[in-house]
């Protein structure tokens, strides 16, 4: 089996996984992390956001209407 095999199904889980795994919240929205459908975080800022994407959810609200 060639290396193109193994590396190309691999890069792509990979960017698949660094996918679900980012979130980005806005100046004008509120995000909450759910963690197996339990609330964990609610404080965050504004911004670029890493999460492990597996067993947490995260859930954003305009805070304009809250």
């Amino acid at each position: 089996m060639s290396r193109t095999h193994i590396l190309l199904p691999a890069s792509f889980s990979l960017l698949i996984l660094a996918y679900l795994s980012v979130f980005y919240v806005q100046e004008h929205e509120k995000a909450i992390l759910f963690r197996l459908g339990e609330r964990v975080v609610s404080d965050f800022k504004p911004g670029l956001h890493v999460m492990p994407p597996i067993i947490n959810n995260v859930s954003t609200f305009d805070a304009r209407v809250l």
